[in-house]
C-alpha cells in the first residue's frame, strides 16, 4: 500500500477537476498513477501555482515597461522574461506538458528578484517579504520553505538596516522572524492534519488497507493506462471462507484480528506498486498493474497457501477463495469487477479454498 507523504502525487487533471469540479475525468495520469494517493494540499498548491503564472502575464509587464522607461534595464528585462516564461508554461499546462516555471523555480525566482530589487531600489520592495514568506511556505513542502524562508531573510535583513533608522530596522528584522515562525508552525500542524484527515478518508480504520471508495476510484484510473497506454491490469478478489463461523465461535474481537492478520500477510507478498482494498466485509480486493491474468493467478495461487497455512486461530484452518481478471480492452469497470466477481464465486462453488481466473 502507498501511504505517507512522499508517495502522495499529483497531476494536470486533478487541477483541472478542481478548477472545475462539474467534471469528473478519471484519467489522473501524468507520470505515473495518483489515485486514491492524491494529495489535497498538492491539488491546492498547484493551483495556486497555476493561477500565479496568470496573475504574472497579467501583473507583470506594466512594471516591466515602467522600469524600462526609467532605465532600470536589468529589472525590466528580468520582469519581461519571466513574463514570457510564464507563457510559455501556460501554454505548456493547456497542453499537460513539463512546464519551465515549476512552483520551485517560481519561488526561488520571486526571492531572487526580491532581494536585488530591495537593495537596488533601497529597500522599496522589503515588505514583500510578509507575502512572500507565506507564499514560500504554501508552494513548497515544509523542510525545503524552511530552509529557503532563512536564506531569504538572512539576505534580506542586512537591507532594512541600510535603509532605516536602527528602530524601525529592529521592528521589521523581529516581526518577519516572528512571522516567519508563525507560518511555519501553521503550516506544520496543517500538513499532520491533512495528512490524518486524508488517510482517513480512503482506509479500512481497522484492516488500514484502502477502502471501497479508492477501489472504485483506482479501476477508473487502470482503465485509462490501459485504454492509453495498452498497460496490463490485473484484479483479484478475495473472500474469507466461512467467516461468519469465525465471528460465531471466536468471538468479534478474534474476527476482527483475522482480518488484520490476513491483511498484513498480503500486503508482505505483494510489490510496493500493488493496493489492497477491503471490499467488503470479509472481502478484499487486489489491483495488480503491470500484470497479466496469469501471472495475477499465481499470485493469487500463492496468496491462498499463504493464509491456508497461516496460523490465524488455534484449532481451526482459515482459508480463502480468490477469483482472478485481467482488464480487456475497452472494458469499463463493471464489467472487470462483474467478471472477477464470477470467478471468486465458480471458485466458491467448486469446494471454496482454491483460484479461479477469468479472461
Amino acid at each position: 500500500m502507498k501511504k505517507g507523504w512522499t508517495k502522495y502525487s499529483v497531476s494536470t487533471i486533478d487541477v483541472k477537476r478542481y478548477l472545475y469540479p462539474g467534471t469528473l475525468d478519471a484519467a489522473r495520469l501524468k507520470n505515473h498513477i495518483s489515485g486514491p494517493n492524491t494529495h489535497p494540499l498538492l491539488v491546492y498548491r498547484q493551483v495556486a501555482h497555476h493561477y500565479s503564472l496568470v496573475l504574472i502575464l497579467i501583473l507583470m509587464p506594466p512594471y516591466g515597461v515602467y522600469n524600462l522607461l526609467l532605465q532600470q534595464y536589468w529589472m525590466g528585462g528580468v520582469e519581461l522574461l519571466v513574463t514570457l516564461l510564464s507563457c510559455i508554461s501556460i501554454y505548456q499546462l493547456v497542453h499537460d506538458k513539463p512546464v519551465l516555471i515549476t512552483p520551485e523555480v517560481f519561488v526561488i525566482g520571486g526571492i531572487a528578484i526580491i532581494i536585488y530589487s530591495s537593495y537596488a531600489l533601497k529597500a522599496h520592495n522589503i515588505f514583500w517579504a510578509y507575502p512572500l514568506v507565506v507564499f514560500v511556505f504554501f508552494m513548497l513542502p515544509e523542510s525545503l520553505a524552511k530552509l529557503l524562508s532563512a536564506l531569504f531573510l538572512v539576505c534580506l535583513i542586512p537591507c532594512a538596516y541600510e535603509a532605516y533608522s536602527l528602530g524601525t530596522a529592529n521592528s521589521f528584522t523581529f516581526s518577519v522572524i516572528v512571522s516567519g515562525l508563525m507560518i511555519g508552525l501553521f503550516f506544520g500542524l496543517l500538513h499532520q492534519q491533512e495528512n490524518l484527515l486524508h488517510d482517513l478518508a480512503i482506509t479500512d480504520g481497522l484492516t488500514g488497507a484502502l477502502n471501497r471508495r479508492s477501489f472504485d476510484e483506482e479501476m477508473l484510473v487502470c482503465i485509462e493506462m490501459k485504454n492509453r497506454y495498452k498497460q496490463p491490469f490485473a484484479m483479484i478478489l478475495i473472500d474469507l471462507d466461512f467467516f461468519k463461523l469465525v465471528n460465531d465461535d471466536y468471538g468479534h474481537g478474534a474476527g476482527d484480528n483475522v482480518l488484520k492478520s490476513v491483511v498484513k500477510r498480503i500486503g508482505k507478498r505483494l510489490r510496493s506498486s500493488d493496493d489492497i482494498f477491503r471490499y467488503g466485509g470479509e472481502e478484499f480486493a487486489l489491483i495488480l498493474p503491470q500484470t497479466t491474468g496469469v501471472n495475477a493467478q499465481k499470485i493469487a495461487e500463492s496468496l491462498c497457501e499463504i493464509i491456508r497455512n497461516a496460523d490465524l486461530l488455534p484449532e481451526k484452518r482459515v482459508t480463502a477463495s480468490f477469483g482472478v481478471a485481467s482488464l480487456q480492452e475497452l472494458e469499463n469497470a463493471n464489467s472487470w469487477l462483474q467478471r472477477c466477481d464470477k470467478a471468486l464465486y465458480q471458485a466458491k462453488s467448486e469446494g471454496r479454498d482454491r483460484v479461479c481466473r477469468s479472461d
